[in-house]
């Protein structure tokens, strides 16, 4: 019986509650209204999702473009202040320090982010003694053209044939070191100033370990050259006999990128820029738009970005190229960003739930006629029960006289067989050999008579032979015969009583088994006891069966045990049980030689023994004993391992039927 809110209901009560409650058909309408009422809300959502999401994306590619061509055009700025640098020096063959300070404090007052603003001649190694001795005479007592040594100092650059050393540089008080440094020092220096010398082009180089401060990469230097009679000048050749030396430019590229975004402003949009370059270790990162423009990083985790945002394209600084990824912050998009698709969402859900309400309320007025029916069967469903529990004990019947009858066709079976083999087929040759023997002997007698009376007149060695033959080898093969007689008939009656343990008479009794085994154990005590045998008895359960027949069991097997130990070691047997559902087991475990794997099979089989061969026996024990177990509708089974042991288990069941069977007698009796 079960219980709900404190009523009893039956299993039937349950079942037809249940069935009111989660009938699939009496919710149908419910279930319908539910499931189309949220197919068609989902399906305007995503559509106008869908169509927030596209108009998003092709938004932010709007805008990511801008963003490209404001800093393009902010590089040309760059480029163009350095070649307006030019005009001071082409205006004039000769730019004195003061004039050039005067040029350029203007642009570096306007564009703080450039670092630095140079002019850098071309020497040669003939004019370089020339070119330093000017500058110590103009104001710098103690300049020489530099270079950075291993260690990262600056010391007084090595004997070359070119040189571009730095001779003005704006802001100075900020660039000392820059004074005299000479940029062919590297090969990428060398390589980039000699790129823009024969193609009269800007040039660009991002500082590399070898310029300036090793430890800070972020610098990108351009270079513009400068020669004399510059209007003249065509091809490649006439550029490098005629190179007068380069202005310079030097750019911090995380100012040069604040300046390029300063002002930058995009509505309601933010988004991540990363600025990555070959030899910075570092990437360049902003966040842009609105109002805020700040140097912290706001950093997204890979899962977090979406694909359809990601813009990949580059800045071309002169000859430079520098990759950059644009991509938005993690508040950039919503899903539930279009108040259109929120508030159809919202009405959609709204009026489903109201629906499937309204449907749910018409089907629980009519549950109320359903409940009275379903007392009205309540009776009906009793009946039934009945009637299955009578159907399953009539099946439960069924299948054990279809058990026991298969069970006994095959023993008859066996009883036949058995009797014809003995009757028939062992029991006449066995009288037949042992009248012949009888009269062989008889025989032999007769002649040993008849030749006593004539061996004096025979060869001594004749003599010999008769007697030998007459004394030894007839007697000999005699007894062989008679010996293999009298074994034959034991197997015939092992045979016999098998056959008869089918049809002998199980009386049923309730048998202590401690005590039975107790006592086969008091039979073999002398054998334990000459051995030292160790015996564990544990308390056993009780069982009810034929009190002979166990003992026939217990004492094959312990006999067994007994036998077949290892005169090496020690002997051991542990006596056990435990019930296991409706049956009991009973264990008898040895550590003696244990059997084969291969002679397992030849353990409960007549007249076959497994092992080695140096026990009495018919091999009959173990078939016997299986035959009893069977008759007490048990089991029996062994489990060994060579030189380890052997343990035998059988089982007995504890459920004996009581009553009276067609011939009168009790059950508690088995034939």
């Amino acid at each position: 019986m079960d219980q709900i809110g404190g009523i009893m209901l039956s299993p039937n009560e349950l079942k037809a509650k249940i069935k009111r409650v989660f009938s699939f058909k009496k919710y149908y309408p419910v279930y319908c209204t539910a499931f189309f009422g949220l197919l068609i809300t989902s399906a305007f959502f995503l559509f106008f999702v869908s169509f927030h999401y596209s108009h998003e994306v092709e938004q932010y590619r709007i805008n990511t473009e801008n963003v490209l061509i404001k800093f393009k055009n902010g590089i040309e700025h760059y480029t163009s202040l350095v070649k307006s640098l030019s005009g001071l020096f082409y205006a004039s063959e000769y730019v004195s320090r003061d004039e050039f300070r005067e040029f350029v404090q203007g642009t570096l007052i306007r564009n703080p982010e450039i670092v630095s603003l140079m002019f850098i001649p071309y020497v040669s190694s003939d004019t370089r003694n020339e070119i330093e001795m000017q500058v110590q005479e103009e104001v710098f007592y103690n300049f020489f053209i530099t270079e950075l040594n291993s260690a990262d100092h600056l010391v007084r650059a090595s004997e070359k044939k070119v040189y571009y050393p730095v001779i003005y540089v704006e802001p100075f008080n900020l660039n000392k070191e820059l004074l005299g440094f000479n940029f062919a020092q590297s090969e990428v220096g060398l390589q980039t100033l000699n790129y823009s010398r024969d193609s009269g082009k800007i040039h660009s180089m991002i500082r590399d370990d070898q310029v300036r401060d090793p430890g800070n990469n972020n610098r990108i230097y351009l270079f513009y050259p400068i020669y004399n009679n510059g209007a003249a000048i065509v091809t490649k050749s006439e550029r490098i006999k005629s190179i007068r030396g380069f202005v310079s430019c030097e750019l911090d590229i995380e100012d040069l990128f604040d300046a390029m975004i300063r002002d930058f402003e995009i509505k309601d949009y933010y988004m991540n820029l990363y600025i990555i370059k070959e030899g910075i270790e570092e990437n360049i990162s902003r966040k842009i738009g609105g109002e805020s423009t700040s140097n912290s990083t706001d950093q997204l985790n890979e899962n977090e970005i979406n694909r359809d945002f990601l813009f990949y394209s580059s800045l071309q600084i002169a000859n430079n190229e520098i990759p950059i990824e644009l991509m938005p912050t993690g508040d950039y998009y919503s899903i539930f960003g279009d108040l259109t698709a929120n508030i159809i969402l919202t009405i959609g859900i709204l009026l489903t739930c109201f629906l499937s309400w309204y449907f749910a309320g018409s089907v629980n007025r009519t549950s109320i006629i359903e409940k009275i029916v379903d007392e009205r069967t309540e009776e009906l469903y009793k009946v039934n029960d009945y009637l299955k529990s009578e159907i399953v004990h009539r099946k439960e019947a069924e299948k054990k006289i279809e058990r026991y009858a298969r069970e006994l066709k095959q023993r008859n079976e066996e009883v036949k067989r058995f009797a014809y083999i003995v009757s028939h087929d062992l029991r006449g040759p066995l009288v037949n050999m042992t009248g012949f023997a009888g009269e062989l002997r008889s025989a032999i007698t007769t002649i040993e008579n008849s030749i006593n009376t004539k061996i004096g007149d025979l060869d001594e060695n004749i003599r010999q032979d008769l007697n030998y033959a007459l004394n030894e080898d007839a007697p000999e093969a005699l007894d062989f015969i008679e010996n293999s007689v009298k074994r034959m008939e034991g197997l015939i009656n092992a045979l016999l009583e098998l056959s008869r343990i089918d049809r002998k008479e199980i009386k049923l009794e309730n048998l202590n088994m401690t005590e039975v085994f107790k006592s086969t154990l008091k039979t073999l005590s002398h054998v334990i006891d000459e051995r030292k045998i160790s015996v564990d008895l544990q308390q056993l359960d009780d069982v009810q069966a034929d009190r002979l027949a166990m003992e026939q069991v217990t004492g094959n097997i312990l006999n067994n045990a007994v036998n077949y130990l290892d005169p090496e070691r020690t002997g051991e047997i542990t006596i056990s049980s435990k019930e296991d559902s409706d049956e009991i087991h009973y264990t008898i475990a040895d550590n003696g030689r244990g059997i084969a794997e291969e002679d397992m099979e030849k353990v409960f089989a007549p007249f076959r023994r497994a092992g080695k061969q140096d026990v009495k026996g018919e091999g009959m024990g173990m078939a016997f004993v299986q035959s009893l177990i069977r008759k007490h509708g048990g089991r029996i089974w062994c489990d060994s391992k060579i030189n380890q042991g052997t343990m035998f288990t059988f089982t007995i069941p504890t459920i004996v039927e009581k009553g009276e069977n067609e011939n009168g007698r009790s059950k508690d009796s088995i034939s």
